[in-house]
């Protein structure tokens, strides 16, 4: 995911936002952000923008790799200019363990963000190694997030044989 994120910010530039429930996870990110730019050596500065825990939210937004806790995201008062400029600045929002996203405070922050699911202002990705449980193999909570993610479902069925970690790089 993270080399994804790079080749996007070749392309695209500005804030790419990753989204996290817990500071452990948060943490992870960055020190996978921090290990994959210092491997591949991009064309672009790898900025790390740190806002969950005791991080406070900064103002330098014009480019890099913000890793947020959602809790924080939450907590933020959306009419102020930081959180304005911070949100204009976001090109693309990762939301790792997406399978909380459906919860309605996590909903209006994702909203928030992205705008619209059905047309959303900028790219929206949500990671999750459990969608969701239900008797079927895609059962009611797992459709519920693939909604609030635009209703994309990506699963391992769908990749007809082919390696994952291809299809999805």
């Amino acid at each position: 995911a993270i080399e994804a994120i790079m080749k996007f910010q070749e392309i695209s530039g500005g804030v790419v936002l990753w989204i996290a429930t817990t500071n452990e996870i948060c943490e992870q990110a960055a020190a996978t952000y921090k290990a994959v730019y210092q491997s591949k050596k991009p064309d672009f500065e790898g900025k790390i923008h740190r806002f969950w825990g005791s991080y406070k939210l900064q103002r330098d937004f014009d480019h890099g790799f913000m890793v947020a806790g959602i809790q924080k995201l939450a907590r933020l008062n959306t009419k102020t200019t930081a959180v304005q400029e911070l949100f204009e600045s976001v090109s693309a929002v990762v939301f790792d363990e997406a399978h909380h996203a459906v919860a309605p405070t996590y909903k209006k922050v994702v909203k928030a963000l992205v705008g619209p699911l059905k047309d959303p202002t900028r790219p929206l990705v949500g990671l999750s190694a459990t969608p969701g449980r239900g008797v079927t193999k895609i059962g009611a909570s797992t459709k519920e997030l693939a909604k609030a993610f635009g209703g994309n479902l990506l699963i391992p069925e769908r990749f007809e044989g082919k390696n994952p970690v291809k299809v999805l790089q």
